[in-house]
């Protein structure tokens, strides 16, 4: 618990987790679009929700990989913005996981542009991002280290991820919704895409 107080340490580590956290977040609030009027109370609130989510489940990843995986994650989250960002921009919606698995022909029709549809705005930013993310944890990796070697701080954040994606979906926001009105990314603005794609298979 003393290392939890020491200031001059936790600062720093939660601008790692930060930084990452809210290029998710944007990365989701460009893309994911709702198709229709949403009431902008609930708007703000699915949005601080999803943040919440973000930070929770980034700080989970920082904690629990080690370096060279960490590293792959960012590069591999990177790929997955360019694709995300590129299929919204060519198609004007979400990118949904059943387009993914069985809409084949309408991924390599993107496939067939792919270098024209990437947007260099896009990869700028996140190669920018990149680089100061690997800065960030490089400066605070002993301490990313020995928060690894207590594992409570990552179980509770994983733990409270889980708790609130099941409070959101029992009180608040049901992803049941998926299966007739809302779309991908209505609910999304609340879940983000992965918690978003796998309530479409479990509601499916």
């Amino acid at each position: 618990m003393k290392l939890l107080s020491d200031s001059k340490w936790i600062i720093p580590a939660i601008a790692l987790v930060l930084f990452w956290a809210f290029e998710i977040y944007l990365i989701q609030e460009y893309t994911l679009d709702p198709k229709y009027p949403y009431d902008e109370f609930k708007w703000m609130v699915s949005r601080g929700i999803r943040f919440v989510l973000d930070f929770l489940f980034c700080a989970f990843l920082i904690i629990f990989s080690y370096r060279l995986l960490l590293y792959l994650i960012f590069v591999v989250g990177i790929v997955g913005s360019v694709v995300l960002t590129a299929y919204y921009e060519y198609f004007i919606r979400s990118l949904s996981l059943n387009t993914i698995i069985y809409q084949l022909e309408e991924g390599a029709r993107v496939g067939d542009f792919a270098v024209q549809l990437i947007n260099g705005w896009v990869v700028l930013f996140l190669c920018v991002g990149l680089i100061i993310k690997i800065l960030l944890y490089e400066k605070n990796k002993k301490a990313v280290s020995r928060l690894r070697r207590m594992l409570a701080p990552g179980i509770i954040c994983l733990l409270l991820y889980l708790l609130i994606i099941f409070g959101i979906n029992g009180f608040v926001d049901p992803l049941r919704k998926l299966q007739m009105f809302a779309s991908l990314g209505r609910m999304g603005l609340t879940y983000g895409y992965m918690v978003t794609w796998l309530g479409r298979i479990v509601v499916s």
